[in-house]
């Protein structure tokens, strides 16, 4: 009786581990420089499960494993394999789980693979697969879980699929399927289905008739086909439509799906109001996303009773009005950017403890920063740019302790930069451009250590920069101009990193450039010496009525014509 053991080995494989005869599982995961695996390997006949994934593994699938033929759960995963699927991997018919995803395989998805009887997991996504699904993959019975995704597949989902009476999750997604899919291809049995990216995919209401247990459908980039008037045999957990061209109202199918908990419906045309069924048929909404659309009218207050809703973006809509001073408690993102929201920011938000993303750029919110909002301490990011708020910057904002990201720009705000902003010691980029914000800059923003964008462009900053900004050594992104600084100023910026690197390449090309100049010349007074040279050996100039001087703007077409030309090219010498 063979001893039940587990190895989890990262490193060299060597090839000790084939003394090892009684082995049953082996796991080799996560060794990112160039190995090998020893043949050897395929004398372990004990081995029921082999984990070789996320490895940087090179060359064909070596055929050594198709001698472990008490294999149940292969997985080869993230490994670097190219090539085909070797053939032999259908002499392993105890497999359970076959794992081929993740790697540069091409050709076609093999017929043998229908013979793997088996098989309840098959996961071939993000290869290179080309070719039609083979009909044979209808024959394995007790199939549960298929992933084709992100191959090149073309044609259409076999008929034979019906056939797969344990099949609950398919994966079609990111393929060229071209043809229109059958709902006689589809079981009965499905849960998930995923047929996103697929350009030429025509989705009519007939697919779904069979498919009375779907729990998840993904659709994105497809033609969608479906009556106002269909009524789903299903009710969905979680729905994802980006991509598809709707172009109407929204779907009145929806209001049938009580048990949604996901809705995502983006980039879609869609026009008119958010109907107020939405907001009463969905009550255990998580996440809602109905970005990019041509949404209009405004947001719901039913949306405070909303109270497991967590994700809501509708930005890059039309939604006007106000926005409402309660919200769910749980919620961590709110995305109303890109809208026609106005009115003030309400200071209730501060009861959102959770809240993280905090997005209400490009509307008409006025008024007053809410000082209140200071008491976001999980705030990541703070986002108010391109409205119309008016009033000085909260120093209470220094409190938001996780703040990676604020944007405050183009606006109407005044006073001055709060020096207690040097709080916030995870502050990544930090934009106040286009405002009316003055006096000198405080000293503290030293203390922002990985700061990396700073904008303060078009304000009235007056004074001279602090030399402590060049103790800002991640800085990359750096924007002051139109303000008052004075000249002298300036030096403050040499100890900045990326600023020295700047100054040293302007160096380096202005160098380059001397040195072309010097090559242009050199090429002008050496085509001018052969032309002069070759008028003189054939006598030229004897059969011309006159003298006919050569100078050297008669070969301004061996130089560039500026210097600019000259600065633009310089770095193709580097």
């Amino acid at each position: 009786m063979p001893i039940p053991s587990y190895t989890n080995f990262q490193g060299v494989i060597s090839e000790s581990l084939c003394q090892l005869r009684f082995l049953t599982s082996l796991r080799i995961t996560g060794v990112t420089r160039g190995i090998t695996i020893p043949s050897c390997l395929g004398n372990l006949s004990y081995i029921d499960s082999l984990d070789l994934s996320y490895n940087s593994f090179s060359g064909m699938i070596p055929p050594f494993i198709c001698l472990l033929t008490r294999l149940e759960s292969l997985d080869l995963s993230a490994s670097n394999f190219n090539g085909n699927i070797p053939s032999c991997l259908g002499n392993l018919g105890s497999l359970t789980d076959l794992s081929l995803g993740i790697n540069q395989l091409s050709g076609s998805i093999p017929a043998f693979l229908g013979s793997l009887s088996s098989l309840r997991s098959l996961d071939l996504d993000h290869n290179q697969l080309s070719g039609t699904i083979p009909d044979s993959l209808g024959n394995i019975s007790l199939l549960e879980y298929l992933d084709v995704s992100n191959n090149q597949l073309s044609g259409t989902i076999p008929p034979s699929f019906a056939q797969l009476s344990s099949l609950t999750s398919l994966y079609a997604d990111g393929n060229r399927f071209n043809e229109t899919i059958s709902s006689l291809s589809l079981p009965p049995s499905l849960v998930e289905l995923s047929l996103s990216l697929n350009h030429s995919l025509t989705i009519s209401e007939t697919l779904f008739h069979k498919l009375g247990s779907l729990n998840y459908l993904y659709l994105s980039d497809c033609v969608l086909n479906i009556s106002t008037t269909w009524i789903p045999p299903f009710q969905l957990h979680q729905l994802s439509i980006m991509s598809c061209m709707i172009d109407g109202e929204f779907p009145p199918w929806i209001s049938t799906q009580f048990s949604l908990y996901v809705l995502k419906i983006t980039n879609a045309s869609l026009v008119g109001v958010i109907p107020s069924w939405l907001w009463e048929t969905s009550p255990m909404l998580g996440s809602l996303n109905l970005s990019r659309n041509h949404l209009e009218g405004s947001l719901s207050s039913s949306t405070a009773t909303w109270m497991q809703l967590i994700i809501l973006d509708v930005s890059r809509n039309g939604l006007s009005g106000c926005i409402q001073s309660m919200w769910p408690s749980n919620i961590s993102k709110l995305l109303l950017n890109d809208n026609l929201f106005s009115g003030n920011i309400p200071p209730s938000l501060e009861k959102l403890s959770e809240l993280e993303l905090l997005n209400l750029a490009n509307n008409l919110f006025s008024g007053n920063i809410p000082p209140n909002l200071g008491k976001l301490s999980g705030l990541t990011m703070l986002n108010l740019a391109n409205n119309n708020m008016v009033g000085v910057i909260p120093a209470s904002l220094s409190n938001c302790s996780s703040l990676v990201v604020l944007n405050l720009g183009n606006n109407s705000l005044e006073g001055s930069l709060p020096h207690e902003f040097s709080k916030l010691s995870k502050l990544y980029s930090l934009a106040v451009p286009n405002n009316n914000l003055n006096g000198s800059l405080p000293l503290s923003i030293e203390n922002c250590s990985k700061l990396q964008v700073l904008d303060i462009g078009n304000n009235l900053f007056d004074g001279e920069i602090p030399t402590l900004i060049g103790n800002l050594s991640k800085l990359r992104v750096l924007v002051m101009k139109q303000n008052n600084f004075t000249a002298a100023s300036v030096s403050a910026l040499s100890s900045v990193e990326e600023v020295k690197a700047l100054k040293d390449e302007v160096a380096r090309l202005k160098d380059e450039l001397k040195r072309r100049k010097e090559l242009v010349k050199r090429s002008i007074d050496d085509g001018e010496k052969r032309v002069s040279n070759f008028l003189k050996e054939y006598k030229v100039v004897t059969l011309l009525p006159s003298p006919c001087p050569i100078s050297s703007s008669s070969f301004t077409s061996l130089a560039p014509s500026s210097s600019k030309s000259l600065s633009s090219n310089a770095s193709s010498l580097v």
